[in-house]
């Protein structure tokens, strides 16, 4: 009977013993894994702070003491196995991240992509911690790599928007400052003009809009987004004022491009009139460009005055060009008769395009007898 006893004793004590490594195999997989409890908010930040390593953690030593060896084994293949599926869902576009510990994942498995850092922002801002999604965009600064400025400069604009929108004048004037000194100012001046703008915060989208121009003067670019932007703010003297700057600071071998670019400004977000009034100048100095000559058709075209753009096209087809481009004009002008016009009109432009070609074998017979 006393050795009944002690066989259930000895039963017990091994039941009692199962269940601690069971139990510690539980908080392994909960604390040190990927898969954290969603209440352990702790223990998540001090992860994403860096203090809990997740594969060489204290937390994991703990409990590691108590598994065995074929334990380690199978936890360590059916972690592998998670972060695989959830990969390759991720991958072909299933699921998104749906906790902070799949972004920590996403984000120690792609370090280099500013898509994942900026979702993992998104995510956090959309749980109400600007705060932390601070901290990730600072993360994601510090780990992107050197040599990946495009992604950088990518989270550097979501941080500047998430201070926009979030945080209040001198935060995002820091944030503003510190990309700054870290990013193309140019590119960071046009889309810092542009978060601005769809904002509709005007006052601060002025003061970039008027540093980009100072700062950057000698290239077009950007007086072409100023000039959009003073336009779109029903602003054209403002805008007309930025082009006229623009044509005295910019040498002359920009000023083609920059005129045939306002033009093209003006005619879609200002006055269709001052647009063709630019193109004429243009054209006057430069009759033999068809690349203008094609902007300009194109602007009237997208118009929609069939008269105007018409009268266009029978201008070009009786200039003095050379073959080549001549029959650029007309394939220009028989493809808009095909799509706007009817079969009338689009009989008259291969018979002028015939005569065309009888008037330069014409010409060219006696020079080649």
């Amino acid at each position: 009977m006393v050795e009944n006893i002690k066989e259930r004793e000895t039963k017990k004590k091994k039941k009692v013993a199962k269940r601690k490594v069971s139990a510690a195999s539980q908080e392994q997989q909960e604390l040190t894994g990927w898969e954290f409890a969603d209440g352990d908010q702790d223990v998540l930040e001090q992860y994403i702070q860096g203090e809990i390593d997740a594969s060489k953690g204290t937390l994991e030593k703990k409990t590691q003491q108590h598994l065995t060896k074929h334990q380690k084994k199978a936890n360590k293949k059916r972690k592998e196995q998670h972060i695989r599926e959830i990969e390759a869902r991720r991958r072909g576009g299933f699921i998104a991240p749906t906790n902070a510990a799949e972004f920590e994942q996403m984000v120690m498995s792609s370090p280099n992509s500013s898509y994942v850092w900026i979702q993992y922002m998104a995510y956090l801002i959309a749980q109400g911690e600007v705060d932390k999604a601070r901290g990730i965009a600072q993360r994601a600064i510090n780990t992107i790599s050197f040599r990946e400025q495009h992604e950088k400069f990518n989270v550097w604009l979501a941080w500047i928007n998430t201070e926009n929108m979030y945080g209040d004048e001198e935060t995002l004037d820091e944030v503003f400052q510190k990309a700054m000194s870290h990013c193309s100012q140019s590119n960071l001046l046009k889309s810092v003009l542009d978060i601005f703008q769809q904002t509709n915060k005007i006052d601060r989208a002025e003061k970039v809009a008027r540093q980009l121009c100072k700062l950057y003067s000698d290239n077009p670019e950007s007086w072409i987004r100023c000039m959009k932007f003073w336009l779109m703010q029903d602003n054209p003297e403002e805008a007309r004022r930025a082009f006229d700057k623009s044509m005295q600071a910019l040498p002359a071998r920009h000023h083609i491009h920059m005129s045939s670019q306002a033009a093209l400004v003006e005619f879609k977000f200002g006055d269709a009139e001052k647009g063709r009034s630019i193109m004429e100048r243009v054209l006057q100095e430069n009759p033999r460009r068809t690349d203008l000559w094609s902007v300009y058709l194109d602007q009237e075209v997208a118009h929609g005055d069939q008269h105007r753009a018409r009268a266009l096209f029978e201008r070009c087809i009786h200039l003095t060009l050379p073959p080549k481009k001549m029959k650029f004009l007309f394939k220009k002008y028989l493809d808009y008769e095909k799509k706007h016009g009817d079969d009338a009109h689009v009989e008259s432009v291969k018979k002028k395009a015939m005569e065309y070609v009888e008037r330069a074998l014409q010409t060219t017979e006696p020079a080649t007898s």
